[in-house]
């Protein structure tokens, strides 16, 4: 599945990439392959970090670590939004059931889809079919929190008589939920299981990279209008302070908001930047040499 970025537009190790290549193979293409091996793509840092330089190295991870402080963040506030101001979280009340829905949907649709995005780039020294199966797991993750987020608000709506898909946060949501979900299913079948051919892969993996890094921008908006629209539901000067009084939980709400475009913004940057583009293993070079001059003699 890879519901949302690759960033590797070399996606031709095809389904073959946990077998070795044969010892013949290896002594035929070892030599031309290291000698003719373009230098703008080698893995000379050790990291398959475009061009090597050690700064390179040290900006992304510096990079990657701010956004996991970031995504902790995200966690912290919405835990603290929900525990302390919106009364926990509880299968035994339908108000308290709404409260999965805020916490799942940031920690599955931000969090954890950003970190699916970036494992292609951070693990890049691991085998491509072991990171199109984590790709896959964390989306798939995310995605099943998604679900019980959903199902979380539409249960509290049905219960207390609320109309359901009123608001733009729920068009929003909606619409990320349905693209998101075929992103998954679309991305399983091209890149896992069965697999498109390397040709056809390579077509269809620009647009999943394109529409993945959209979904996620567009899961960020969403939630970021569902927690505006709870904020002013829930601070509405009633039982609670209004939110223009500038509460506690003002504060909270508006660092969560911060949060996650901080972090969305370097989930971004790191998956855009070519400069970090993961480069491929000298065995998978190799397969793709293999697979190329297979194709040019059918």
């Amino acid at each position: 599945m890879q519901s949302s970025v690759n960033n590797n537009i070399d996606d031709s190790d095809g389904n073959n990439t946990d077998y070795e290549l044969s010892s013949s193979l290896a002594e035929e293409t070892k030599k031309p392959l290291m000698m003719d091996y373009d230098s703008s793509s080698a893995r000379q840092d050790g990291f398959g970090i475009g061009g090597g330089p050690i700064g390179s190295v040290t900006n992304f991870f510096a990079s990657f670590i701010l956004s996991q402080v970031f995504g902790l963040f995200i966690i912290v506030f919405v835990s603290v939004w929900i525990s302390r101001y919106l009364g926990g979280i509880s299968f035994a009340d339908s108000l308290l059931i709404f409260n999965f829905h805020p916490l799942f949907m940031t920690l599955g649709m931000v969090f954890i889809f950003g970190d699916a995005i970036l494992v292609y780039r951070v693990m890049r020294n691991e085998r491509k079919k072991i990171l199109k199966i984590l790709h896959a797991v964390l989306h798939g993750l995310a995605l099943g929190l998604a679900l019980l987020g959903s199902w979380s608000v539409w249960y509290y709506h049905s219960s207390k008589g609320i109309p359901n898909l009123y608001s733009l946060h729920s068009w929003l949501g909606l619409l990320t939920m349905g693209l998101f979900t075929s992103q998954y299913a679309l991305g399983f079948v091209s890149f896992l299981f069965p697999g498109l051919a390397p040709g056809y892969r390579r077509i269809v993996l620009p647009y999943h990279v394109y529409i993945g890094v959209t979904l996620f921008v567009l899961a960020a908006v969403t939630s970021l209008l569902g927690i505006t629209e709870k904020a002013f539901f829930s601070l509405d000067g009633k039982v609670n302070p209004r939110y223009a009084d500038k509460p506690g939980a003002a504060y909270v709400i508006n660092m969560l908001g911060l949060s996650i475009v901080i972090f969305v913004a370097i989930v971004v940057y790191l998956v855009t930047n070519n400069q970090y583009r993961r480069r491929p293993l000298p065995e998978e070079q190799a397969l793709q040499l293999q697979n190329e001059e297979t194709t040019s003699m059918n």
